[in-house]
């Protein structure tokens, strides 16, 4: 969403509305039992999707959403795997996007704006995806393909309104956004010089496919040195001093990064449209791994010399990527055969959440799935002490504890909960009331509790010293674990906190800063 406006200020917003088809007729058909798991397993859905493709979930109403997006394109593409996503639970959904000047309504995105772009969610079908003539309009370039819907009036607005239909494909996905599936059996990809990059952009943009290519070192035209107050770093990575809590760094050339992971020197970052190899000493990027459309990285992580990259791919099943973190090449790419929501590695063993509900051990080097725990919830983030599994829901805001050796699964005692990670021997929980929790590892049980004074702290990073938060309200906090009591420091950005990494032997604190929905 752009910046918030004040007052009667009138902002330019795009607008995503999406809407179970015959839902009054498909809870009668289930009955309620049925039905409410339905519900749960469609508000997930469409919550992951609103993750992965950049949007910002404004309000729901039982079997409908609201969300709001920083472009036209992204809520398109996201609509669009909505509506693929929920098939499998047995419902269709409809979907409308509008770009329009909305007015802040309290928190919310208001006016005649919003209510345009529901109505022309109402003028869609059964798993389509409608949009106004603006948004064609704005689209235009972006290889999104419509169709004429022709004029139309919209109940309570003045005037016909020309509404177009997303092109279908197999009448699954949009016909310019499918991907192609990689093979498993396809030779590993080879880095292309700069140049060679270049020639192939305009292909790969085409057609979804992977460019690699080296970087000359020198700083890109979008780097950006630190700059004089916090209120400027709304996109890129983000280095801060830990004692000062001043920017030290700044790049942002790679923009809304949703996932970030170190590997020896360098610093992995993964935004909805790359994967970028990153050098902190120069503050510029070595390698980049392009794809233009239909990719959103899950999770990241650095095992057995490689960089795994778990990625959700519009259309098709999730895959995880090997990286050589050598040459900087893929070297093997794994269809998985199921939607995932996390990724963790626990003594050498690959671990997922599946959107199914079940924590699985996968081989990452052919996807076989050598172990389960049956979980049953809407298992989303994970982390791991070495030994047990934790499970954040972020549904029903429940954090559970899995022990994969004799598949036990117990709920923690925390309400709300927001975010997790574990470190200096606790579990470290956010939660929806403005607190951190620190719970003891084998007892579960709260030792510490601090005052946040913010409700939307979702990430989570445990230090040599201190635990990191950040806020999708632009905070950084540090708790300092000899004053484990209090927020020691506080830092505003003017963009949210994605992610969070931290380099344990410099305690180097990198931030992942992104503004959208």
């Amino acid at each position: 969403m752009p910046e918030r406006g004040r007052g009667g200020e009138r902002l330019p917003t795009t607008i995503l509305f999406t809407d179970i088809v015959d839902s009054t007729i498909r809870a009668g058909e289930l009955g309620d039992e049925r039905w409410r798991q339905i519900l749960r397993s469609h508000h997930a859905t469409i919550r992951r999707e609103l993750k992965h493709y950049g949007g910002h979930e404004v309000d729901n109403a039982g079997d409908g959403f609201f969300a709001a997006f920083s472009s036209p394109a992204a809520a398109i593409r996201c609509a669009c795997a909505i509506v693929d996503a929920v098939r499998p639970l047995g419902i269709e959904v409809r979907a409308g996007v509008h770009v329009g000047e909305s007015v802040r309504v309290g928190d919310k995105p208001g006016g005649m704006a919003v209510h345009i772009g529901s109505r022309i969610a109402g003028n869609a079908g059964p798993s389509e995806v409608a949009v106004s003539g603006t948004v064609r309009d704005l689209t235009t370039g972006s290889g999104i393909a419509f169709e004429d819907r022709g004029m139309t009036s919209l109940k309570g607005v003045e005037g016909e309104w020309r509404i177009y239909a997303v092109a279908r494909k197999g009448d699954l996905v949009p016909r310019e956004l499918v991907p192609e599936r990689p093979p498993t059996d396809r030779p590993p990809r080879r880095n292309r010089w700069v140049a060679l990059a270049v020639a192939l952009a305009t292909i790969a943009a085409a057609v979804g496919a992977f460019v690699v290519f080296r970087d000359t070192g020198e700083p890109g035209p979008t780097a950006s040195p630190p700059g004089p107050t916090a209120a400027t770093y709304t996109n890129g990575l983000f280095r801060i001093d830990p004692e000062t809590m001043e920017v030290t760094s700044a790049n942002d050339q790679v923009r809304i990064p949703l996932a970030m992971v170190r590997a020896d020197e360098s610093l992995w970052a993964a935004s909805l449209e790359q994967v970028a190899k990153y050098n902190p000493e120069t503050n510029t990027y070595v390698a980049r791994l392009d794809i233009e459309r239909n990719f959103a990285v899950i999770d990241m992580v650095v095992a057995d010399g490689s960089l795994w990259v778990l990625d959700h791919v519009l259309g098709v099943d999730d895959i995880l990527y090997e990286v050589d973190l050598r040459t900087n090449e893929f070297v093997r790419e794994v269809g998985l055969g199921l939607a995932t929501e996390g990724l963790v590695v626990r003594q050498g063993e690959f671990w997922v959440a599946s959107s199914e509900g079940d924590l699985l051990r996968l081989d990452p080097r052919s996807g076989q799935i050598l172990g389960r725990v049956r979980f049953g919830g809407n298992p989303g983030e994970l982390a791991t002490d070495g030994d047990s599994l934790f499970v954040l829901d972020p549904i029903e805001g429940a954090v559970y504890r899995a022990d994969p050796s004799s598949e036990r699964v117990e709920r923690v005692g925390v309400e709300g909960a927001l975010g997790i990670a574990v470190g200096a021997g606790r579990l470290w929980v956010t939660t929806d009331k403005g607190l951190l929790l620190g719970l003891n590892l084998r007892s579960l049980v709260a030792e510490t509790t601090v005052p946040l004074d913010d409700t939307r702290a979702f990430e989570v990073a445990v230090g040599p010293t201190a635990v990191w938060i950040g806020t999708r309200n632009g905070k950084v906090m540090r708790i300092d674990l000899d004053q484990d009591d209090r927020v020691a420091a506080t830092l505003d950005l003017g963009g949210r906190v994605q992610y969070i990494t931290i380099t344990p032997e410099r305690s180097d604190v990198w931030l992942g800063v992104g503004n959208f929905g």
